[in-house]
C-alpha cells in the first residue's frame, strides 16, 4: 500500500491489516524496482493525497498487468483504511480465501508426490509412458491433471483418465 510520506503513520496501518488478517506491504517514498517489490497481492490501497503521480501510475500499471483490484483513498487516515479493508474483507472473504488457497496448494502438492512416486520412470524419460491408480475419493483430482497438463505441456508430458470408478482411477502418464 503506498502511502507517501506519512511515515508516522506506517504501524497503525500495520497493525489494522493484522486485525483483518491481511499481509501488507507499506511504501512511504518510490524506491528503485518500486514495481517488482509491490508483488501480486488481493488487494493494493493509495492514498492519493500523499502519494506522487509517478507511484499511482505503477500502481495501476501493476493493477492492469496482475489483474488486482486497487482502492484509492483521498484521506491517509486509520479509519479511512479499515473502512476500505472492512468492506473488501466481507467482498473477497478473506479467511476463506487463504483457507482455500491453502487447501488446493496441499492437495496439488500431494497429487504431484503421487505422480513422482508411481511416474517417476516416466517423467525422467526412461519409459515413454506409465500407468497407475489413485483413489477416487481424491478431491479435485481434475484441477490437478489439468495444473499438471498445463505445466508439463513444454516438457511433452501429459496425463490421461482412462478409467474412472467408485474406488479408483486408473492414470497414464505419458510423453508425446
Amino acid at each position: 500500500m503506498p502511502t507517501g510520506k506519512n511515515h508516522g503513520i506506517v504501524t497503525r496501518y500495520k497493525d489494522s491489516c493484522e486485525e483483518y488478517n491481511c499481509r501488507e506491504k507499506v511504501f512511504t517514498q518510490m524506491l528503485a524496482n518500486f514495481e517488482n517489490k509491490l508483488g501480486v497481492h488481493d488487494l493494493m490501497v493509495v492514498f492519493t493525497d500523499t502519494v506522487s503521480h509517478k507511484m499511482v501510475g505503477m500502481v495501476n500499471q501493476k493493477s492492469r498487468k496482475s489483474n488486482i483490484p486497487v482502492e484509492r483513498i483521498h484521506n491517509a487516515s486509520v479509519s479511512a483504511l479499515e473502512n476500505i479493508l472492512e468492506n473488501t474483507a466481507v467482498k473477497l472473504d478473506w479467511t476463506n480465501l487463504i483457507k482455500r488457497r491453502l487447501y488446493v496448494a496441499k492437495e496439488r502438492r500431494a497429487f504431484e508426490y503421487k505422480l513422482i512416486f508411481h511416474a517417476a520412470p516416466t517423467l525422467l524419460g526412461i519409459k515413454c509412458e506409465g500407468l497407475f491408480s489413485l483413489p477416487t475419493e481424491q478431491p479435485a483430482i481434475s484441477e490437478n491433471y489439468n495444473f499438471f497438463n498445463c505445466q508439463a505441456a513444454s516438457k511433452g508430458l501429459k496425463t490421461l483418465t482412462l478409467r474412472n470408478d467408485k474406488l479408483r482411477s486408473l492414470i497414464q502418464v505419458y510423453n508425446r
